[in-house]
């Protein structure tokens, strides 16, 4: 073999070797594959996705030690009328489905609030170098009120501790009186690598609701790459039995690769034979 087909080769077993390193998304959430049914939310028992293994705490005390129980929840839904608060619209690169946070279902406003959307347990211990949350964003201020008296923020709690506890890792304030702003946000979970059993909350609170009308996520991920747009690439998550939840993103990855390095090869080959 000359030197030109073991660069090649050298090169091939690489994209291979890198491939194969690549992790699967350890969750892929678009919501697609969950029933558009605003019903799921109640004041009991907030948000229910049986099929995708969220949950809800509708008094999430550790952002708001006196939260109170009030109306409105988190909800799984189209923006169409038929949901709670109204009907309402989201980015093109957000999904027909998302997680709808409305300030206002069938409600004027709610004070002292503090509402968690909770993900299933997940599974980092494959994990060493990098580790990121990725998701789109709606922030839709209330156009003229005061301000600010809301926020949206992630919390985390790492099952593996000595002593569980939930902590905060991001907040965003209120947009601002008629102002929507729509973000891509990433953020590092490095403190989590190698956790077993972790959990992410996605987590609204306020002294009062008035201020915002209403907060929309959608394109959830957990990876090992920071997206910036999650609608627009990241594989993976709609449809499907598991409730639009994706956790194997990273096969087309390996297959695509695989491709290059038998591309790469068939051309040191060729060009081995041409140079004859």
């Amino acid at each position: 073999m000359n030197n030109l087909n073991l660069c090649i080769f050298a090169l091939a077993l690489a994209l291979v070797a890198g491939s194969l390193n690549a992790q699967p998304d350890l969750l892929n959430e678009t919501f697609e594959g969950v029933s558009n049914s605003p019903t799921e939310v109640d004041t009991a028992t907030g948000l229910n996705l049986p099929a995708s293994g969220w949950t809800s705490d509708p008094q999430f005390t550790p952002a708001q030690a006196g939260a109170t129980a009030t109306a409105a929840e988190w909800s799984i839904n189209d923006g169409s009328a038929g949901t709670p608060g109204g009907a309402t619209s989201a980015p093109s690169h957000f999904g027909s489905i998302f997680l709808r946070f409305d300030a206002y279902q069938g409600v004027s406003s709610i004070s002292d609030y503090s509402k968690a959307a909770i993900t299933p347990s997940l599974d980092a211990s494959g994990f060493s170098t990098n580790l990121y949350l990725n998701f789109n964003l709606v922030n839709d201020g209330f156009t003229g009120a005061g301000g600010p008296n809301n926020a949206f923020e992630i919390w985390y709690i790492d099952n593996d501790a000595g002593v569980p506890a939930w902590t905060q890792i991001f907040t965003v304030q209120e947009s601002g009186p008629g102002t929507r702003v729509v973000t891509s946000e990433s953020i590092d979970l490095s403190v989590l690598l190698g956790s077993s059993d972790f959990q992410l909350a996605f987590v609204v609170e306020g002294a009062s609701t008035l201020g915002i009308d209403e907060w929309i996520v959608d394109n959830i991920s957990v990876a090992d790459e920071i997206r910036t747009n999650n609608g627009d690439g990241g594989g993976g998550g709609g449809g499907g039995d598991d409730g639009g939840c994706s956790t194997d993103t990273g096969r087309g990855l390996h297959i695509l690769t695989l491709l290059g390095a038998i591309s790469l090869l068939a051309l040191g080959t060729r060009l081995r034979r041409s140079g004859q």
